[in-house]
């Protein structure tokens, strides 16, 4: 196989070219050509992990509702998805994740209150933007997350204006910037009360 153009989304090949080799079919990948050799795959017992960008919303309520308790079920502590990439994201804002046996229990240490500013390169992993970008307005923090020119705009027709989507108890008024690179806020957004 040869790749042409940029590769916008590379922990999706990396995933399959390790499910691959696990199942006996090792490809080679050098520069933009991959390589996969004859052979045969050998069945495996297999269970699915659990969707890592599904679990990104649970990581924001406990940064949210730092007295909660989550614990989460099904994913593995060496993922293979790309969206695992949420724990370290998170870890910065306070928010840790701690094995126990096949569960995953998220705490908070109390950090979420830092004022700072976040930044994260989500060119691998576009599809925790939509999470991160609304936990950091409900709490109240600046952003600039890039690498998101692969994120479907139709999926977001809210972000980026001022009037919230009906039916929704805390509207947010946030002036986000953006662009086909980045989405960016510069102070801190104004959450309405409950």
């Amino acid at each position: 196989l040869t790749i042409e153009g940029e590769i916008m989304s590379r922990p999706y090949i990396d995933m399959t070219l390790a499910l691959m080799a696990r199942y006996g079919v090792k490809a080679e990948w050098r520069e933009n050509v991959i390589h996969v050799p004859a052979g045969e795959y050998t069945a495996l017992d297999f269970t699915v992990e659990a969707d890592w960008s599904a679990a990104s919303y649970w990581w924001a309520m406990q940064a949210i509702v730092p007295q909660s308790r989550i614990t989460l079920k099904g994913l593995e502590p060496q993922s293979l998805q790309g969206d695992s990439r949420i724990a370290e994201l998170m870890s910065q804002m306070g928010v840790t994740g701690n094995w126990c046996g096949r569960y995953l229990d998220l705490r908070s240490d109390g950090g979420v209150g830092c004022c700072c500013s976040t930044f994260a390169d989500l060119s691998g992993t576009p599809d925790i933007a939509q999470t991160l970008v609304v936990m950091l307005c409900l709490m109240g923090r600046p952003f600039r997350i890039t690498g998101l020119r692969t994120l479907r705009m139709a999926t977001m027709p809210s972000v980026g204006t001022s009037k919230p989507p009906p039916q929704k108890p805390r509207p947010i008024s946030a002036p986000i910037t953006i662009t086909a690179w980045q989405w960016r806020l510069r102070q801190p957004p104004f959450v309405s009360p409950v």
